[in-house]
């Protein structure tokens, strides 16, 4: 059998309107948000479909290129999920009051961050550490190790002028965020002038949106608003595997629905916006909000699968947990 290049494939189709991502393995079409087993196509996420009227004959996109039948599909814009313009108040109060001992599911960030949400823990082999997004502990790169972590996030604290009684724990590690193009105009001029003068290169595609916070309060394994906790890790999943989330905004969701395990596509940041690969895309309508970023998502067994960043009205997206684990050097923590 030959092998496909998608990426190059998507080379050819990147810069139309409203192109942002696509499958790296050939995928079922996708209709009305459900899988339709008929052919095996060459998958283009979009951010909007447009009428082909309102489209010029170069911004069309082929049914077919070099000979791979085609299937676009509408995802909205992706976002990290705790951007201003993007963050919800949370569907249950508990989830932005201070929790002590800490539990997951709750909301936490950086002190300069908005809020998102405690994930679960991990562990080396010498310490249990929280876990959830770069964007959530590291402020996009911007954070310093040692940096206070604050529980709830700042978004969430009535007193901001006295938001060190609510740290919780510092910043531990975490994996850069490589960004495509910045959202400050000078940073992004210039950046672009040295990659014309090829002085820069242009950033490899990401793996990961993850942090790793130290503890220096008391904390539970148990999540706020579900009673089993994470019971394995399952390296495994499949398209159309159901899976579940519990954070800070829309508390516990299971109407998740698998439908891609290698989405790749562009994600949009207050800081900028980065290209990631080896993604897992879900489907379900309110599954996830802003202030979720950093939700463990779960198989249906609570099994740990994947880690949110982000996603759109109906669309998440989430880091696979080998990944994570990987890249980070830990594991996450079993409750048997």
């Amino acid at each position: 059998m030959v092998k496909i290049d998608f990426r190059k494939l998507f080379e050819k189709v990147k810069r139309k309107p409203n192109v942002i991502g696509y499958s790296a393995s050939l995928q079922p079409r996708i209709r009305c948000g459900r899988i339709v087993e008929d052919e095996k196509c060459f998958r283009i996420y979009v951010s909007r479909k447009l009428p082909l009227s309102k489209l010029s004959a170069d911004d069309i996109i082929p049914r077919e290129i070099d000979g791979i039948p085609v299937d676009i599909v509408e995802v909205g814009e992706i976002v990290a999920l705790n951007k201003k313009r993007e963050l919800r108040k949370a569907s249950v109060e508990g989830k932005v009051e201070v929790q002590r001992p800490l539990v997951a599911g709750v909301s936490i960030g950086h002190y300069e961050v908005t809020a998102g949400t405690l994930g679960w823990y991990v562990k080396d082999i010498d310490n249990i550490y929280i876990l959830s997004n770069n964007h959530v502990l590291a402020n996009e790169n911007k954070g310093k190790i040692g940096d206070s972590i604050v529980q709830p996030g700042m978004y969430d604290i009535a007193d901001k002028g006295d938001w060190q009684r609510y740290v919780c724990g510092s910043l531990a590690d975490f994996i850069p965020i490589r960004f495509e193009t910045y959202a400050c105009p000078y940073r992004r001029s210039v950046v672009t002038l040295l990659r014309k003068l090829k002085l820069v290169r242009v950033a490899k595609p990401n793996i990961v949106d993850v942090a790793l916070a130290k503890i220096s309060v008391p904390y539970e394994f148990r999540f706020i608003d579900v009673d089993t906790p994470v019971r394995g890790v399952n390296y495994d999943l499949k398209v159309g595997d159901k899976v579940q989330k519990t954070g800070r905004t829309t508390c516990h969701t299971a109407n998740g629905v698998v439908v891609d395990l290698n989405y790749c596509g562009y994600v949009t940041y207050s800081r900028g916006v980065a290209f990631f690969e080896d993604q897992i895309l879900i489907h379900g309508e309110g599954f996830s909000a802003g202030g979720d970023s950093g939700s463990l998502i779960m198989d249906l067994n609570f099994n740990a699968v994947g880690l949110l960043f982000a996603g759109s009205e109906n669309y998440t997206v989430a880091n696979k947990i080998g990944n994570v684990e990987d890249l980070l050097g830990v594991n996450v923590v079993i409750v048997k």
